[in-house]
């Protein structure tokens, strides 16, 4: 192979795994809308409130952290992320996992940051 092609076929693979990470981070991006659908969850209960606004006590009853994490629970225990085992819960196939640290990792390399406490 001359050097030449060598050097395009580094190229194409640095261009097609910056690419694929780009998506990959944009997918996980995407996928992280929950987080912003809990705050647009909560303007929503306040606009359906309307002028009579809500108290501390009707938010708690209409946002309940229980109920959020029973759901998120149930998500992760059907996926296999997590495992249950004696009323204790453990980290199953840690997909969740090893994307959040490509994540961090993309952080430290990217804008030199180590502020998440995940150890490699």
């Amino acid at each position: 192979m001359s050097p030449e092609h060598m050097s395009d076929v580094v190229g194409y693979a640095v261009l097609w795994s910056l690419a694929y990470v780009s998506f990959a981070h944009c997918y996980f991006s995407f996928y992280n809308l929950g987080e912003a659908g809990r705050r647009i969850r909560l303007v929503i209960e306040l606009y359906l409130a309307g002028d009579k606004g809500m108290t501390i006590e009707e938010l708690l009853a209409a946002y309940n952290a229980r109920m959020i994490l029973g759901a998120r629970l149930y998500r992760l225990l059907v996926s296999g992320q997590i495992v249950e085992k004696d009323g204790r819960y453990f980290v199953g196939q840690p997909v969740m996992l090893y994307l959040a640290k490509s994540l961090v990792l993309m952080k430290i390399l990217l804008f030199k940051r180590e502020s998440e406490g995940l150890s490699w």
